[in-house]
């Protein structure tokens, strides 16, 4: 039996051929200065688009889903579960995922917060906004269900305290201020747990 390819992409039970050549277009697109900024929306959302359909992704996302909206209502999963917390990830949801699906779930965070960058570069604050929102969440099952010491782990921390930065200035310019400091808040507790992160390491 060979070794799975270091590229995840690469990998034919988590990413189709046709997937992964449509993938290597946009992204070629995306790496040609002269592409304009309504070209990189349109690319990279066929990218987050192409992320979203691949079937690993899809499950992941069912399950971490289910356990945002336990996370959001402040309640536990079962009545004899502990509440999920993000900063002990479960081993269960770690070992099951398949090789490389980590990367690409991190991937896709990233692409989407390229995406509210480029949607605020061509005026649009609300698709910006809205994009950010989805970034903190994916961003947050991400670190859910990150190995404690993970590369992907440290990287998506610091995504996601910058989204919720860049969340929290578009909702300031859009004049929802009250919204604002509510994400302000939440990005400094994520600032709090990475220097507690770094820290411990």
């Amino acid at each position: 039996m060979s070794a799975p390819s270091a590229d995840p992409y690469a990998n034919r039970s988590l990413v189709s051929e046709s997937t992964q050549q449509s993938l290597v277009l946009c992204r070629a697109i995306l790496s040609n200065p002269s592409t304009d900024a309504a070209t990189r929306v349109i690319c990279l959302g066929k990218i987050v688009s192409h992320l979203d359909s691949l079937p690993n992704v899809r499950a992941f996302d069912a399950t971490s889903k289910g356990r945002s909206i336990y996370r959001k209502q402040n309640i536990p999963s079962s009545e004899n579960s502990p509440k999920p917390s993000l900063d002990r990830p479960s081993e269960s949801r770690t070992t099951e995922l398949p090789c490389g699906l980590m990367q690409i779930l991190l991937d896709r965070a990233l692409v989407l917060k390229d995406l509210a960058l480029a949607y605020r570069q061509i005026g649009n604050a609300q698709s910006s906004a809205c994009s950010l929102d989805r970034v903190v969440s994916l961003l947050e099952s991400l670190i859910h269900a990150a190995p404690q010491s993970s590369n992907a782990r440290t990287t998506a921390q610091s995504a996601l305290l910058d989204a919720l930065n860049d969340w929290a200035s578009i909702e300031q310019s859009l004049g929802r201020s009250a919204k604002a400091e509510k994400i302000r808040t939440r990005a400094s507790k994520a600032a709090s747990g990475l220097e507690i992160q770094k820290q411990c390491t």
